[in-house]
C-alpha cells in the first residue's frame, strides 16, 4: 500500500540545479546500478526457487518473516532512503521499526520514522488467498510550527493471490489514513481511503518482474514497476524499480534500488 501516513514513502520533485551534494547523491544512484546489474548477471545462471520477501515496492503483499527470525530491508532512491528492520516476536504478528530520510519540497533531507505491526489472519498458498492486517504510525521528529511532532496514524489489508503455481501473484490493498496537517493550523486531521494492486510474475526461478497502481483520497494515481532477483535461496533478494505518477505535476518515486536480507531464526 502506499505509504498510509502521507511522508512514509513521500516523493517530491526532482532535483534541478547543480550542487556537491547532487553530484556525489548522482554518482552513488549510478554505482548502485552498475552493482545491481552485476547481481542480475550472476543471478540468471542460478536456478533455485526462493520465498524471502521485501518491501520496496508500495503495495504491499500478505507474507511475514518466520517465527523467530528476523529481517532486514533498506532501499535507497532518488527522493528517499529508508531501513525497516522487522521481526516474528509472536507467532504470526510482524513488528516493524523504521528510520528513513526524505526530499521535502525545498530539496532538503528530513528524517522520518514508522513503526508498525502485521498480523498475518491467513497464510497464502500455492493457487490460494492470504490475508494480512497492518496497523502503524509514522513519526516525524521535525517540530512542526507550533512545537507538535507530526504523528499520522494508518490501517490497511493486503491479500495475496496465487495463480499457475505461484508464478503469477496478485497483491490487492484497501486501507485508512489518519493524516494531520502539517501548517500553522492547530488539529486539523484528513482521513483518506488508500488502495493499490500489485502483480508479481516469475520470468525466471530467480527473477521476478512487478508492476504496481496505488492511489491516496484524490490524489493522483501512481505507478511503480521494476525487477526482483533473488541472490540467495531464503536469505537475500535484491530490487531496482522506478516509478511515477500519471499526473504530471505529481512527480513519483524515480529510480530506487534495494535489498531485503533475511539471516536463519533463533533457536
Amino acid at each position: 500500500m502506499r505509504d498510509p501516513f502521507s511522508s512514509y514513502r513521500a516523493v517530491a520533485p526532482g532535483f534541478n540545479r547543480v550542487s556537491a551534494a547532487g553530484v556525489i547523491r548522482h554518482a552513488l544512484t549510478t554505482f548502485s546500478r552498475f552493482c545491481l546489474a552485476a547481481c542480475l548477471l550472476a543471478a540468471l545462471a542460478l536456478s533455485i526457487p526462493t520465498t524471502v520477501s521485501g518491501q520496496q515496492f508500495v503495495v504491499d503483499d500478505v507474507g511475514i518473516v518466520d517465527y523467530r527470525a528476523c529481517q532486514i530491508e533498506a532501499w535507497h532512491g532518488e527522493q528517499s532512503t529508508w531501513i525497516l528492520p522487522a521481526c516474528q516476536p509472536v507467532r504470526n504478528l510482524e513488528l516493524t521499526v523504521g528510520l528513513g530520510r526524505l526530499v521535502t519540497e525545498n530539496e532538503t533531507w528530513d528524517p522520518e520514522y514508522v513503526v508498525q505491526g502485521k498480523y498475518l489472519l491467513r497464510p497464502d498458498r500455492a493457487d490460494g488467498v492470504g490475508v494480512s492486517l497492518v496497523v502503524g504510525a509514522g513519526i516525524s521528529p521535525i517540530r512542526q510550527p507550533g512545537g507538535r511532532r507530526v504523528t499520522d496514524l494508518f490501517a490497511y489489508v493486503p491479500a495475496t493471490m496465487s495463480l499457475a503455481g505461484d508464478r503469477l501473484l496478485i497483491h490487492p490493498n484497501l486501507g485508512w489514513l489518519l493524516e494531520r496537517e502539517r501548517g500553522e493550523e492547530e488539529g486539523g486531521v484528513r482521513h483518506i481511503l488508500t488502495w493499490g494492486m500489485r502483480g508479481d510474475v516469475a520470468l525466471l526461478e530467480r527473477l521476478e518482474a512487478i508492476g504496481e497502481l496505488y492511489g491516496e483520497g484524490s490524489e493522483g494515481l501512481g505507478w511503480q514497476t521494476g525487477l526482483r532477483v533473488h541472490l540467495v535461496p531464503d536469505r537475500l533478494l535484491v530490487d531496482l524499480s522506478y516509478g511515477n505518477h500519471f499526473d504530471v505535476d505529481d512527480p513519483g518515486t524515480g529510480f530506487t534500488v534495494g535489498f531485503a536480507w533475511t539471516p536463519p531464526a533463533f533457536n
